[in-house]
This record gives structure tokens, C-alpha cells and sequence, in this order.
């Protein structure tokens, strides 16, 4: 270390354009310590290498330490490992630096080849050192971050300008996107997910920090609101990034996650912030009274802090910057320690953890059952639950409630899963209970609510037998239902006829149920009735359909098959009235009785006292011929109707002659009508030839 007047150490800084300088080194006053509020954190000198204290870089999950020493011969690549230092093999007389470790234990950095030209690596336990060489047309290749699955990420010099890249185990690097209209771009971390932490230059020339994810999509990190320029430096598992931004003209350590959040709650002359890792980012800043340098840390329970406070008071130690702090909490840096420049280790001093977990919430899915058909849901139970020193509290459900539910009900299952019967209008609440490693204990609920059962039963099937009634005889008919339905709660509801309705206002008297399914109608032509069905569940829910029963109106008349008079004739003619009576035989498709009667009685020369209807079936007409002294003949007109009011009509005659006379014109009767009407032509020749 030189010394100019006052204390010199070195610290690491993200490469921006031109790649001019890998160390920036400042001069600083005498420090003075800073009395610990709260000793949380025991501290460990990282010791020497052959003399010279190290620029440590990175720390991995196990507590093992990137690094590099500057010695008389230029900085060379380290490793702390077991509690002691050694160069990376195979660079022990190269010029290079590490500044990353992953938990494996790989490092990676860039060393200064045979021709003077800088390179990345990756060193690998059992393979040695692998070099990275740069983009295609590029001279130079730098190496800044490796995460777990041994993927590289860095910078380097294209004919297009400076660019980030990654190179994953065994390949070449491969340039990552930058702004567009971006000059170049720098990466400078990199988690397990394969996200990236760099800066990169936007078209006006301003710098601003991004995250870059596998696929190439770039998250412009942007800066504050009074401010142009932001510098990402680390990244977390969760994406979580880690850098300095400038604020009101200075640099101001911010964590972004989402959107930048200042952590320099010390009105610092300038702060940045060097590594995140768990919800814990550290960094450093300069006193605004004295300028001295300070390491920092920032959580989310206890916001930004001094590191100096959280060190014993007679540790001998000034903390300045912290570089990097890895899964456990553990914190690397550089400081001060007996006034002589020496690099830390901070391990948290945890005292006996007596606070519980914080449930933040449970989540249990499905939250409502529907529908309430009394089967066994599986239950699925999530908890957001939070510790202040475990990560990872263990939750589970340690019981359910089911509010005077049978215990057949509801059961646990699993550490995060149940089962509860849908029954409508229970609840369910399910009890969980989250304990962190050192058995602190929390318990919060959540119900799972099956509403009460609103919905009716469907019905699946409905029908009459008969649905048709023949004939219409108006007798009583006894009908029958089938009924079918479902209903959500999975029990077969209670179906039963419910009402009978008819069309045509029938009487109350010509319809009844009968039975549960069964029921009496008259069977009135042209009347449907309709039987409505009632469907019912085991909640009282009710649904209504109904089937028709259909008795088709009587539309066809009887036919007359048989029609006669007796007598056919009448003789002498001597002006006397003389009883007729018709023989009628009627059959009806429907009515087995239709009603026969002489319903009128005409004639060729007929006076209003010549015909009389006397009775259904009987007449009396007068023996005289016409005025012109030829045959009158009475023709008597038969209608029969049935029970529907259908009516057919049918003639039979009788006349006024002889009885040979007669019998030719009468149906029935053999008689020859041409011999009659000869006959009847000389009696009128006699006539006219009298005249």
C-alpha cells in the first residue's frame, strides 16, 4: 500500500466505457471508530498474504471469499477458504484479480495474458483456470459475477462499443442487449435464475442500471427523479438489485425491486450500495460533517444502518465499506483496524430468538364450496408467513373446527391440506400454526364457507301415460306420472304430483290427484289438462314442471247406415191423416247411442196442416195427392248427432199412390221406375185429353 499522507485502500468498481481502470483508490483522513449501540455483529480480520491485506470481493453461501492481493508485482487472484488465504491455482505469478465466487467455490475474475491484454476467467476446482476470450472483433474480456450454475457474466470491447455478456460453462460469451441507441453497457451480477445486474448508456449519453433476463428483455432501472445516472452493482436470488444513483448532484445507495428506494438515511455526502443478498444490502458512505467513510447495512426490519454500531465498542475497528454479504448474513468489506487497512468478516452475534413468526396471511382454496352435495373436498391450504431470523418458518395445519359439524366432516390431511364434507351452511375454519427454529409460535385461520343450499333439483324427465285421451267419452281416466330429477347436493329429491289445471275452466269435479303419481281427469273433447310435478331437496328447495294430458275433440259425425219409412205409401188418397213412423240405424266412432230424430218433413205440394212431426221416429202426414192430382210424396228428413254435437243427415220418402206405384221409387222395393213413370205419363194423357 502507498502512503500519501494519510490512509490509502482500494476499493472495487463496476468498469464503465473505456475500461480504463479496475481499482479507483481513494485517500482518506484519519478515521475515528464509532461506539456500537447494539453489539449484533462478532468481527474477523481476514488477515494477510504474504504480507499484504486483501481487496476482498464476494462471500458465498459456506463463508468462502473471493479476492485479490497487491503485491510489489501487481494484483493477483485469491481465495479465502478454511479460514485462510490462497492465490487461485494456476495464477499465483499472473496479474488478476477475483471478484466473484459462487457456492461451488468457482471464481471468476480477469487475469492480464502473455500479451498483455486482459481476459476473463472461470477457475474451477479440478479443471483449473478456463479464459473467457472476448466478443467477436473485441480485444478485451472482464469478468464480474458467477452464480451457481457456474455462468459467467462481464464486459468487454466490440467494434459496436463496450458490451455486457454472459457465457455459460463450456461456451463463449454472448453479448446482452443494451438500450437501444446505447453506446455500451456493462454487467456486473448475476443470480441462479439467470437474471443480470448492469448499467448501460442511453441515447442522450446518460447511464442507467437494468436487469436483463434469459431471454434478453432489458428492465430499465431508471434513476431518481433529480437525477440522470444509476449504476447497478449486485443482484439477489429474488432479482433484487443493488447500486448507487445519482441524487441531488451525488451518489445515493438505492435497492431496486420494482422501483428505486433510497437507502442513504444518513444526509451522506455520497453512499453506494455494493451487494444484496436476502433481504440484507450493504454498501458504504461518506460522512457529510467529516467525510470519513462508513460501511452500511440496510434491512427491512431495521432500515439503514451504520455497521460501526453494530460492533462491539473496543473491537479496534473501523468499518468503511462493506463489499458483500452472502445467504447467512454474513458481511465482507474493508476497514480500519488498529489504524492499519484490513479487510472483515461480520458474522451476526444472534441473541436467543424469543418473537414468533408473522403470519401475514392463509390462504385456503377452494375458500367456497358450491355445490353442497355432501362430498369430501380436498382442501388446499397456503400461508404467507415471515421471521425475523428464520427464513423459512414451518407451517401446518394443526387442526380444523367445524363448528358442530359431525367429526366425519372435516379432517387434516397433510401438513397444508384438509378435507371438509360440502354441507350447506357450514364452516369450516382451518388452524394453522407456523414455529421458526428456534419454536417461537404463531397461529392464525382461515374458513373455508359452504353457502347454504338456495339452488331447486332439475328435472330430468317428466311424462303422463296416458298423454293422449281416446275417445272422449267423458268418463274419468286415471293418469299416471313419471318424474326424474337431480339436485347439486347429490341426493335424489322427493317428486310428487302437485296441482292439476285444466283448459277450459273445467269443473273441480272432472280432475283429482289420486295418488303420489297418479291422477283422475275427464275425458272432455278438446280439454288438455296439465299435471304439474314438484320436485323437492333435503333444504326445502321446490322446482315446478309440468306434462299435458291431451283429450283430442270429437270432430266426426255418425254415419246412417240404415234408413227407412213405414208405411212407404199411402192409398187411398181420400184426405185423411195418416201416422208414419222411420226405422233408423247410426253408428258413431266415438258416442255408441248417437241421437236419431225426423227433424223436418217436406213435400211437393205441402200445406202446413199436411205433415206433422209427432215423436222422434214418428210422423203424420195427409193422404191426398197434389193440387195437379199427380203423386205427392213427403220426404222425411233423419239427423243424428252424437254426445259431441256431430250431426250427419239422411232422407227417406213416402209417397201417395198405390202400393205398386209406390214400391218402385221407394229404396228397397223392386219395382221397375220406368214401368212407374209410364204410367204416370198416360194417367197424365187421360187427364189433359178430359180437359
Amino acid at each position: 500500500m502507498l502512503k500519501v499522507g494519510a490512509e490509502v485502500f482500494v476499493m472495487r468498481r463496476t468498469i464503465l466505457a473505456g475500461f480504463t481502470a479496475a481499482l479507483v483508490i481513494f485517500i482518506l483522513p484519519s478515521m475515528n471508530r464509532v461506539g456500537a449501540e447494539a453489539p449484533l455483529y462478532s468481527v474477523q480480520d481476514l488477515g494477510t498474504l504474504d504480507g499484504h491485506p486483501p481487496n476482498v470481493t464476494a462471500i458465498n453461501a459456506s463463508g468462502e471469499i473471493s479476492g485479490f492481493f497487491s503485491g510489489d508485482g501487481g494484483p493477483r487472484a485469491a481465495r479465502f477458504r478454511d479460514g485462510a488465504w490462497s492465490y487461485v491455482p494456476g495464477l499465483e505469478n499472473t496479474m488478476s484479480l477475483a471478484l466473484g465466487i459462487n457456492d461451488h467455490g468457482d471464481v471468476v475474475g480477469y487475469l492480464l495474458n502473455d500479451n498483455w491484454m486482459w481476459r476473463a476467467f472461470r477457475y474451477v476446482d479440478g479443471t483449473g483456470v478456463e479464459v473467457i476470450e472476448p466478443l467477436p472483433g473485441g480485444n478485451f474480456s472482464f469478468g464480474m459475477a458467477i452464480n451457481n450454475n457456474g455462468e459467467v457474466v462481464g464486459s468487454g470491447d466490440t467494434p459496436d462499443g463496450n458490451r455486457a455478456w454472459r457465457a455459460a460453462r463450456g461456451l463463449p460469451a454472448v453479448a446482452v442487449p443494451t438500450f437501444d441507441g446505447g453506446a455500451f453497457g456493462t454487467a456486473s451480477g448475476v443470480n441462479d435464475a439467470g437474471q443480470i445486474a448492469g448499467t448501460a448508456s442511453l441515447p442522450d449519453g446518460s447511464q442507467h442500471a437494468f436487469r436483463a433476463e434469459v431471454d434478453g428483455t432489458l428492465t430499465d432501472i431508471g434513476a431518481f427523479p433529480d437525477g440522470t445516472t444509476s449504476v447497478a452493482v449486485g443482484i439477489d436470488g429474488a432479482g433484487r438489485v443493488s447500486g448507487r444513483a445519482l441524487r441531488n448532484g451525488s451518489f445515493r445507495a438505492f435497492r431496486y425491486a420494482g422501483g428505486l428506494v433510497d437507502l442513504d438515511t444518513f444526509d451522506a455526502a455520497s453512499s453506494g450500495a455494493e451487494g444484496t443478498s436476502n433481504g440484507t444490502t450493504v454498501g458504504w458512505y461518506t460522512s457529510p460533517t467529516t467525510f470519513e467513510l462508513r460501511a452500511f447495512a440496510h434491512t427491512a426490519a431495521d432500515g439503514s444502518f451504520d455497521l460501526n454500531t453494530r460492533i462491539p465498542a473496543d473491537a479496534g475497528w473501523v468499518l468503511q465499506q462493506a463489499k458483500a454479504v452472502n445467504s447467512a448474513g454474513q458481511i465482507i468489506g474493508s476497514g480500519m483496524f488498529n489504524d492499519q487497512p484490513r479487510a472483515f468478516l461480520l458474522t451476526l452475534a444472534v441473541p436467543p430468538d424469543k418473537t414468533a413468526p408473522t403470519i401475514n396471511s392463509v390462504t385456503v382454496t377452494p375458500a367456497s364450496i358450491v355445490p353442497p352435495n355432501k362430498a369430501m373436498v380436498p382442501v388446499n391450504v397456503a400461508v404467507n408467513a415471515v421471521d425475523d431470523r428464520d427464513l423459512a418458518p414451518t407451517c401446518s395445519v394443526t387442526s380444523v373446527d367445524g363448528h358442530g359439524a359431525p367429526a366425519g366432516n372435516f379432517s387434516v390431511s397433510g401438513p397444508l391440506s384438509g378435507y371438509v364434507r360440502a354441507v350447506g351452511g357450514a364452516t369450516y375454519s382451518f388452524f394453522v400454526t407456523c414455529v421458526d427454529a428456534a419454536g417461537n409460535a404463531a397461529q392464525a385461520s382461515a374458513n373455508v364457507v359452504v353457502p347454504p343450499d338456495t339452488t331447486g333439483p332439475v328435472f330430468t324427465n317428466l311424462s303422463a301415460t296416458p298423454a293422449t285421451i281416446w275417445p272422449p267419452l267423458n268418463q274419468m281416466v286415471t293418469v299416471t306420472i313419471s318424474v326424474a330429477a337431480t339436485d347439486d347436493s347429490g341426493d335424489p329429491p322427493s317428486c310428487r304430483l302437485g296441482s292439476i289445471t285444466s283448459s277450459n275452466s273445467a269443473p273441480d269435479g272432472d280432475f283429482a290427484a289420486t295418488g303420489v303419481n297418479t291422477a283422475s281427469v275427464r275425458a272432455v273433447g278438446g280439454r288438455t289438462y296439465a299435471l304439474n310435478a314438484v320436485c323437492t331437496d333435503s333444504s326445502g328447495n321446490s322446482s315446478w314442471a309440468a306434462t299435458a294430458v291431451y283429450v283430442p275433440a270429437d270432430t266426426t259425425a255418425p254415419v246412417i247406415s240404415s234408413l227407412s219409412a213405414s208405411p212407404y205409401f199411402i192409398w187411398p188418397a181420400n184426405g185423411k191423416m195418416v201416422a208414419v213412423s222411420v226405422s233408423v240405424t247410426a253408428t258413431d266412432d266415438v258416442d255408441s247411442m248417437p241421437a236419431c230424430s225426423i227433424t223436418s218433413i217436406a213435400s211437393s205440394d205441402l200445406a202446413p196442416a199436411d205433415a206433422v212431426i209427432t215423436g222422434n221416429f214418428t210422423a203424420q202426414v195427409r193422404a191426398a195427392k197434389d193440387n195437379d192430382h199427380s203423386t205427392r210424396i213427403y220426404t222425411l228428413h233423419v239427423t243424428c248427432a252424437d254426445s259431441a254435437g256431430n250431426k250427419t243427415e239422411k232422407s227417406v220418402d213416402v209417397r201417395v199412390a198405390r202400393e205398386g206405384d209406390a214400391s218402385s221409387t221407394t229404396p228397397g222395393h223392386k219395382r221397375d221406375q220406368f214401368t212407374l213413370a209410364k204410367r204416370e205419363w198416360k194417367e197424365l194423357l187421360k187427364l189433359l185429353a178430359r180437359r
